[in-house]
């Protein structure tokens, strides 16, 4: 991805949401997040052991985004600064026009509709803003819930297509040309 598709990290906001950048002062959120068993029961990651390899991550991603590589939101609440989770576009394809989605969320925020809002925010800004194709999302089979939420935002999972290193993934895409799904 070139870093020429934004000249400043694109901050996001839906209704109750701000999609913001990384940053140091995250760092205790993202090692509570990859650090939770719940959060990671489905994911293949190491876990940090201490809070600077958290702040090492940070700086990984925050490369990443510098580098033109990759985008890697920050969830907050508006009026609230404070980290609930992440969503990202990476694995960008060599021509721009395809990658692939992440997201995760702490507990004590889910099932209240905020990784809806911050996937659809996402979506819009991936479709209409830097003009995506096709969007995967590689999520385990038994992972009910990321599942539904895939499907909720028109993503099909797509059985001819796996990872060959996971063989418990399932890849799921949505196409900005879906007759169902539309962005301006």
């Amino acid at each position: 991805m070139s870093s020429s598709l934004f000249s400043t990290f694109p901050v996001l906001t839906s209704e109750r949401l701000s999609l913001r950048k990384l940053s140091i002062n995250d760092s205790a959120e993202i090692f509570a997040l990859r650090t939770d068993a719940s959060v990671n029961q489905y994911l293949d990651r190491s876990k940090p052991d201490n809070i600077s390899k958290a702040i090492e991550f940070i700086n990984l991603v925050n490369k990443g985004i510098d580098d033109g590589r990759s985008l890697y939101w920050s969830i907050c609440l508006k009026d609230n600064p404070q980290l609930m989770g992440t969503i990202c576009l990476w694995n960008f394809s060599a021509d721009q026009k395809q990658a692939e989605i992440g997201f995760e969320l702490s507990p004590a925020y889910q099932r209240k509709g905020i990784m809806q809002e911050a996937v659809s925010c996402v979506l819009e800004y991936a479709f209409a803003t830097i003009s995506l194709q096709v969007i995967d999302a590689f999520v385990h089979k038994d992972n009910i819930k990321s599942i539904r939420l895939l499907e909720k935002n028109n993503f099909l999972l797509q059985p001819d297509r796996s990872d060959e290193d996971n063989p418990s993934l399932r890849v799921y895409s949505l196409t900005k040309n879906r007759t169902d799904f539309s962005f301006s």
